[in-house]
């Protein structure tokens, strides 16, 4: 069984084989226009045609024509008549005769000139100094030296500077040399200036902190913890942050407490944390009826 199909985008039959439409469903690839088709979609058998029976050919009697022989008939010869070509005279050619100019000699032309009469040029006045010779005297006038003027702006500049740097830098100062604290402290008292402590946080450390409530009162926290001062010189007591969270860890409360709330009583906030020197600490709370999960701890200044 032979089986055609044709190309929908220009008309195109082909022959195809029910091998080939087994390959890829059908899908083909026209190959005058290049179009992708299905050729299930136009599939159709191809019609049986008859042979044809070729009729014998039947070969006409060829029939040889007489050849007829054309007369040959000779041209007359024509005598061409001559010409005598006339003859020309060929023209003479006259050199032209070459003409030597004439020198003319210049003739010496007298040329007078009148002669110039200068400018006139009118007398300037004469300027004359009615004062005499013997009253004008040149006076130079010398500048005056001053050395030690010089010398004692200078010593004043310098002692400026020194005094504001030791104002900017007096707590580096009194940190650096215990020994001129006094001396600064009385200067600040005059000038109503202070001299704080070194503030370091990331010298500070909090450890062993710990928060829980209190078993005999409802709502009361107690925190704990101990504040490490890891600096090599004494430092100020910073400022405590402390911040409860619920489950989701969001804040519920914020507090920062001072120095005077966290310190004992018997030590005095001015004299600050020592080098190497660890406080202990413990804070009451008040949850004010408010579910706390945990809790975060930073020191400031």
């Amino acid at each position: 069984m032979s089986l055609i199909t044709s190309c929908p985008a220009c008309s195109t039959v082909f022959h195809v084989k029910p091998e080939q439409l087994s390959l890829r469903r059908g899908t083909v690839r026209c190959g005058e226009c290049q179009h992708v088709f299905n050729a299930l979609d136009h599939l159709h058998e191809a019609e049986v045609a008859a042979p044809e029976v070729a009729a014998p050919e039947v070969a006409a009697p060829e029939v040889a024509a007489p050849e007829v022989a054309a007369p040959e008939v000779a041209a007359p010869e024509v005598a061409a008549p001559e010409v005598a070509a006339p003859e020309v005279a060929a023209p003479e050619v006259v050199a032209p005769e070459a003409v030597t100019p004439e020198a003319v000699t210049p003739e010496a032309v007298e040329m007078h000139v009148p002669p110039q009469t200068p400018p006139y040029i009118p007398a300037q006045p004469a300027w004359r100094d009615a004062a005499p010779k013997s009253k004008l005297q040149t006076v130079t006038i010398q500048p005056r030296n001053f050395p030690w003027l010089s010398g004692s702006v200078a010593l004043l500049l310098f002692i400026t500077l020194i005094l504001q740097f030791a104002y900017f830098q007096r707590n580096t100062l009194a940190l650096a040399w215990p020994s001129s604290k006094p001396y600064l402290q009385l200067a600040c008292g005059m000038l109503k200036c202070t001299i704080e402590l070194p503030k370091d946080a990331n010298k500070l450390v909090i450890d062993d902190a710990n928060l829980v409530e209190d078993g005999e009162y409802e709502g009361l926290l107690i925190l704990t913890s101990t504040l490490v001062n890891q600096a090599t010189h004494v430092q100020a007591y910073p400022r405590l942050e402390l911040t409860l969270t619920d489950a989701n860890d969001q804040a519920v409360l914020r507090r920062t407490f001072a120095p005077a709330e966290y310190l004992p009583a018997n030590i005095v906030a001015a004299s600050g944390i020592a080098a190497g020197k660890e406080l202990p600490i413990k804070l009451l709370i008040t949850a004010d009826h408010q579910t706390v999960s945990g809790y975060r701890l930073f020191v400031n200044y």
